[in-house]
């Protein structure tokens, strides 16, 4: 009886010191202090039951008695997860970069032309806008005249054949002045250019002369 009359003293005389701000409570959040045969028995919550109490385990959801914290962040080793570096591919000491997107990732590449489509093999793109005759090909002359333009086929040196304005020869000489391309035509031989222009079909068995030629690249040239 007189051991526990004393400790009931001491126990009145320490909560007395702390009730007059003469000493500090050693409790924290969530612990309660208690009494059992003559022992001071601090009681509180530890989730993770490594026998710390909450309010000062490091990781409270996780068992760790060592609390081991090797930088030193407040958060233990055990439940302080860093992202693993990203694989070095090449064999230089410098880490690759982590992935994400770049600060300045700079202008986006500007897209080229669209590959040829030439169906009539005559060196014009269909697709593009240059060519505005398809299935280019000869053209098939019954009688040429003289300064009566027509597309014929062409060797050239390196063994392609090409297709090529032309027109026959005046007596000893070369024929007019002057000469036209696959280019300036559009793409278009002479029978096609007689039927674009709703010209008379018997046109076409002598050739386009130099007027229609003229009458023909000027169309071509209006906006």
């Amino acid at each position: 009886m007189k051991r526990i009359n004393g400790f009931r003293y001491a126990t009145a005389f320490l909560a007395t010191l702390a009730a007059a701000g003469c000493m500090e409570s050693s409790t924290r959040e969530g612990e309660n202090v208690g009494i059992a045969e003559g022992r001071v028995i601090v009681a509180c919550g530890d989730l993770d039951d490594d026998g710390l109490c909450d309010s000062i385990d490091n990781c409270v959801d996780t068992f760790n008695p060592g609390q081991q914290d090797k930088d030193n962040d407040g958060i233990g080793d055990a439940c302080d997860f860093e992202p693993e570096p990203m694989p070095d591919p090449d064999p230089d000491p410098i880490p690759d970069p982590t992935p994400g997107p770049h600060p300045n990732p700079g202008p986006k590449p500007v897209p080229g032309p669209p590959p040829c489509v030439d169906a009539d093999n005559d060196s014009l793109c269909e697709n593009t806008g240059e060519d505005e005759c398809e299935d280019t090909g000869p053209d098939e002359i019954e009688s040429p005249v003289p300064n009566h333009w027509f597309v014929v086929e062409k060797t050239q040196k390196n063994g392609t054949i090409e297709l090529v304005w032309d027109t026959i020869s005046v007596g000893k000489g070369k024929g007019p002045g002057g000469s036209y391309s696959l280019e300036e035509t559009r793409g278009c031989n002479c029978a096609q250019i007689i039927e674009a222009l709703g010209l008379g079909q018997g046109l076409d068995k002598h050739g386009c002369p130099k007027g229609i030629m003229e009458k023909w690249l000027e169309m071509g040239e209006d906006p």
